[in-house]
C-alpha cells in the first residue's frame, strides 16, 4: 500500500471537479433558494465539506507512519503476538498427530 502512489490523472481529476463544483454550486444554490445569504451559507457549507473530504483522503492515502490519524501498527503488531502466544501455549499440550495425519497435512502444503 505504502509503495502503490494514487494516479497522477486521478488527483487532478478530482481537484478539476471540485473547482467545477466551487463554479457551479453557487449558482445551484442561488437558483433554488429564495435568500441570497442563506444561498451563499448553504454554497460555502457545500464547498467546504467538498474540501474537507478530499483533504481526509490525502491523509488516509498513507496510513503508515508516526502520525497521531496513522494507523497503530505496532500496538497491532504486540496484540497479534499475544494471541499468537497465548493460542500457541494453550494448543501445546493438545495437538498429537500420528504419521499418516502428517504424511496428508504434508502432502496438501506441497500440492497447493
Amino acid at each position: 500500500l505504502v509503495q502503490v502512489p494514487v494516479p497522477f490523472p486521478l488527483v487532478q481529476l478530482v481537484h478539476f471537479l471540485l473547482g467545477v463544483w466551487c463554479v457551479i454550486m453557487p449558482l445551484i444554490m442561488v437558483e433554488h433558494v429564495r435568500s441570497t445569504s442563506m444561498a451563499g451559507i448553504l454554497s460555502f457549507v457545500s464547498i467546504l465539506g467538498m474540501y474537507g473530504v478530499n483533504r481526509i483522503c490525502t491523509v488516509m492515502e498513507t496510513p503508515f507512519g508516526r502520525n497521531p490519524h496513522d494507523l497503530p501498527l505496532v500496538e497491532y503488531q504486540e496484540r497479534v503476538n499475544v494471541m499468537l502466544t497465548e493460542l500457541l501455549i494453550g494448543l501445546e499440550h493438545e495437538v498429537t498427530l500420528d504419521e499418516e495425519e502428517v504424511a496428508r497435512i504434508t502432502a496438501a502444503m506441497e500440492m497447493g
